[in-house]
């Protein structure tokens, strides 16, 4: 591959390597840097950071907050080994 990231509206994009379930090598887009606002399902703006210890985590409380937002597994990810 070429492009060692991608920009999308307001992300910085770069391929992982990641086994799934079965043990298969297959590739997505992982998030490097987050450039303008971000939401949440319920529409509301949201912090993000591009990694934490759990899942909790990666949303950063708003000035207005004092707990993260919490964010539903996505099953088919969940599913994914990092190597």
């Amino acid at each position: 591959m070429k492009t060692k990231y991608i920009f999308t509206t307001g992300a910085f994009l770069y391929p992982m390597n990641v086994k799934d379930a079965a043990g298969n090598d297959r590739f997505v887009w992982v998030a490097s840097a987050f450039e303008e606002d971000s939401y949440n399902k319920d529409g509301m703006v949201c912090n993000p950071t591009t990694e934490a210890d759990t899942a909790d985590g990666l949303l950063l409380p708003d000035d207005d907050e004092e707990e993260p937002q919490n964010i539903p597994a996505n099953d088919d990810f969940s599913q994914v080994y990092f190597g």
